[in-house]
């Protein structure tokens, strides 16, 4: 756990706050100090959870009138947005034979363009005080994809690359941007994934939310100061998932 002054006077923005990473972001960063705002479709339990102080904002990721419009309430409330955490994911699973071309839309709009309508609301107010910390969450599938996750891992990659690109354009003037690429951590999403790869997936013992919240927090804090443009895998060094067996294969 952070220190409870790390984040003293800060206000920050989490999206995707009701799923395991963005609780237990919210969950650290609310202990180290930090004045919340939390959005999800639906996060008031979240929200009632961290404490009276925390702002529950309903959006739908998938809007860019609706995140505008979350983007304003939480300015409204603090008077500004010193930091963004984006958990957004759509855990769908299947040879790429399985999925069409709608699902591969559905993990786009919601991970990758997600990610961008949010940094582009957000970005104005940071850019007006010269300030901001943004960290985006991705995943291990963007470097070491797994064959039934390929609709996640391209939208990992993407957002590896798009926190690459942003950060040379906007560290320049006070925006630091950077990834989280989370391996096997305790999750349904987990589970879901170990159901879908028929139980070959590595093994050597998953990772605790905590364990990336506490990652998002050091990246948010002073202490990283001179980060921007990182990708943090947080994986315990496990090796990349195996290729399930197909039928007809050896």
């Amino acid at each position: 756990m952070r220190d409870a002054r790390t984040f003293a006077g800060k206000a920050g923005w989490i999206i995707g706050a009701s799923g395991a990473l963005g609780q237990s972001a919210a969950k650290v960063l609310a202990a180290a100090g930090a004045e919340l705002a939390l959005s999800s479709r639906h996060p008031e339990a979240i929200a009632a959870e961290i404490g009276p102080e925390a702002l529950a904002v309903p959006l739908d990721i998938t809007s860019t009138a609706s995140v505008n419009a979350a983007a304003a309430v939480v300015i409204g409330r603090f008077g500004r947005i010193d930091f963004l955490v984006v958990s957004t994911t759509l855990p769908l699973f299947g040879d790429i034979l399985e999925l069409d071309d709608e699902a591969w839309r559905d993990v786009f709009e919601t991970k990758q363009l997600g990610a961008v309508r949010a940094i582009r609301a957000v970005l104005p107010d940071m850019l007006k005080r010269g300030n901001g910390s943004i960290v985006l969450l991705s995943g291990r599938g963007g470097r070491h994809p797994n064959p039934v996750h390929l609709p996640g891992g391209t939208a990992n990659a993407a957002l590896d690359l798009l926190a690459l690109g942003l950060a040379r354009a906007y560290t320049p003037r006070g925006i630091r941007i950077n990834t989280v690429a989370p391996g096997p951590i305790v999750s349904p999403r987990w589970e879901a994934l170990r159901a879908a790869s028929a139980g070959q997936v590595s093994d050597t013992g998953p990772g605790r939310p905590e364990d990336v919240a506490q990652t998002i927090a050091f990246l948010l804090s002073p202490a990283a100061a001179h980060i921007s443009g990182t990708t943090i895998t947080v994986d315990g060094a496990a090796p990349p998932a195996a290729e399930p067996v197909r039928r007809g294969q050896p």
